[in-house]
């Protein structure tokens, strides 16, 4: 069934051809989400989710330290790296 819905879009279109497996990985990501929202696992998972994120305290003081390395490292970045070589 997956490969005949597969074939028939890159029938529609044979520019898809190159990207089938794409096709396919997104059609079958999309059938687990429906599953998992029909069966109300979907619901549990983003509750779990949740409390251990956004209601977690700990989390936003992960949040904040890693939002701070990123920002000092965009803000002052480290002139010890290496910088690209242009082959000069």
């Amino acid at each position: 069934m997956l490969s005949r819905q597969i074939q028939q879009i890159v029938n529609s279109d044979p520019d898809y051809a190159a990207i089938a497996p794409v096709i396919e990985k997104e059609i079958l990501h999309h059938d687990i989400m429906d599953a998992l929202v029909r069966f109300g696992a979907m619901q549990s998972l983003t509750h779990q989710i949740k409390v251990r994120t956004i209601d977690n305290p700990d989390y936003w003081i992960y949040v904040q330290s890693v939002v701070k390395e990123l920002a000092t490292q965009a803000v002052n970045p480290d002139s010890s790296k290496p910088r690209f070589d242009m082959g000069g």
